[in-house]
């Protein structure tokens, strides 16, 4: 059977001006690998094709092309929350496979914690909740005969006719059988790669809908990932996937020794997405392995950067004391001071969101504290963009479903309840940011260097026009 594995989810671009796209599917090859144990089955990956000038809406139909010229008789979908615009094209390939009288499978975070909603949107045959390999390898098995998967140890029940799949536990070694040899074309742009090392999480944040159950990987077999993709796809730039270094620091100190041994890697980008406290306790333990990785690659950091304002930390799961505050402040610091290799550390920080009862005096606070932390180590800490305007998402599921279920999304007044002087400050940074991203492409502005320092200036205005908002009080109260 042909099955068509099709990966729906906005790519992430080191810079927004560089026409380059980032291997993201690497969670779907276990997926791959789990259809493939079924008879003759042959599955294809179908990426989300980004190239320089791309829209969405080109992006979908040349998707649509693909599935069609495949032909398949299953099209499995992961679909994620950042395609909320394309509802309409999302909606428009599921369409397309049920005319091609093909079997239709939904998985990802939108299927997992909005279920009914994706029943009642794409209303595909089967729809798999949580981790997907047990799921995949069920439907194999049973050739995705709806009447044999009813009576598996995955089935979990019917919402209208789309049968619900969902396994208690995936195995303990269910990392490992990721395969290290990437088996599809890779991108003409590419450049960066993802590669898995754990997942889960042990953090409690209130707004978080990811997954707490703690899997990690072999480190021969991401050193032996890493090793092919360098020699054999010659990618230059990797984004390690390792949450939390502190709770299986036997497998970060092993995976570290590894790749400071690879020769062919030397001079590379390597990004960490880690959390402020696990990658300083490894840095500070001095660690020589530690201190030679940043010689051995060109080394970047993507850290949430916190509040440093202890109402707004607690409203989303994090520490309300002022102490976790500032020691979350000082770990970055230290960070961007200690310089333990030749090459310089890059630090890309993401400031967490504004919830609906952020207010006006608490945007000004920590854009200023953005700001302090540009104005003294620039170019070498860089925050997210995206994220100064962040409103938080209301995932369902999690703790702030309970505080803000009810909360209108579309509407800023609406949503930002407590003070709406926060909605204009939030409309005045997007509708600001989007002629500035028009400017910085007209001054062909490449460079991180030139796009901080002009990104500096802007910040400067966000923060001018947020403090005489702040001084504004009629807007205060709801309406």
């Amino acid at each position: 059977m042909k099955i068509s594995l099709v990966h729906i989810q906005q790519h992430r671009f080191s810079n927004p001006h560089i026409p380059c796209a980032i291997d993201e599917p690497a969670h779907l090859l276990g997926i791959k690998r789990s259809f493939e144990q079924g008879r003759k089955n042959r599955v294809l990956i179908h990426d989300f094709p980004v190239k320089a000038g791309m829209t969405f809406g080109k992006a979908f139909a040349a998707l649509g092309k693909e599935i069609i010229l495949a032909d398949p008789g299953v099209v499995a979908f992961s679909y994620y929350y950042e395609q909320d615009e394309t509802l309409v094209d999302k909606k428009a390939l599921f369409d397309l496979a049920r005319e091609c009288r093909s079997v239709t499978v939904l998985g990802g975070p939108e299927a997992t914690y909005d279920t009914r909603e994706s029943v009642e949107r794409y209303s595909p045959t089967f729809l798999v909740v949580g981790k997907g390999e047990v799921p995949a390898s069920v439907l194999a098995e049973n050739d995705f005969d709806p009447q044999k998967v009813r009576n598996s140890s995955v089935f979990a029940g019917e919402i209208d006719r789309t049968i619900i799949l969902r396994a208690e536990k995936s195995p303990k070694n269910l990392l490992n059988s990721l395969p290290t040899d990437r088996p599809y074309s890779l991108s003409e742009y590419l450049f960066e790669a993802m590669i898995r090392t754990n997942s889960g999480c042990v953090g409690s944040c209130s707004f978080c809908p990811h997954d707490h159950e703690i899997l990690i990987r072999e480190p021969s077999l991401v050193l032996e990932e890493f090793r092919y993709l360098r020699r054999e796809q010659n990618v230059t730039g990797f984004t390690y996937i390792g949450r939390d270094f502190t709770t299986h620091p036997g497998q970060a100190n092993a995976i570290v020794a590894g790749l400071n041994r690879m020769e062919e890697l030397s001079g590379t980008r390597l990004t960490l997405e880690v959390g402020l406290p696990t990658v300083w306790k490894a840095w500070s333990r001095a660690n020589k392995d530690w201190e030679r990785l940043s010689s051995h690659f060109r080394l970047e950091l993507n850290v949430g950067l916190e509040s440093t304002l202890a109402e707004r930390r607690l409203r989303l799961g994090k520490s309300r004391t002022l102490e976790a505050s500032i020691r979350q402040s000082k770990y970055l610091e230290s960070l961007l001071e200690h310089r333990p290799g030749t090459n310089p550390l890059v630090v890309f920080a993401q400031l967490i969101p504004f919830d609906p009862d952020s207010t006006a005096e608490e945007v000004v606070a920590d854009l200023e504290n953005v700001y302090a932390l540009m104005g003294k180590y620039f170019p070498r800490f860089i925050p997210v963009a995206g994220s100064l305007n962040n409103r938080l998402d209301i995932f369902p599921g999690t703790l702030v479903e309970d505080m803000y279920g009810g909360i209108d999304a579309t509407n800023l007044f609406k949503y930002f309840r407590k003070d709406k002087r926060v909605a204009v400050i939030y409309g005045f940074i997007e509708q600001s940011w989007r002629m500035v991203d028009h400017l910085a492409l007209e001054k062909k502005i490449l460079t991180n260097e030139e796009w901080v320092s002009f990104y500096m200036e802007i910040l400067k205005g966000y923060i001018a026009t947020a403090k005489g908002l702040a001084a504004v009080t009629t807007l205060k109260k709801s309406v």
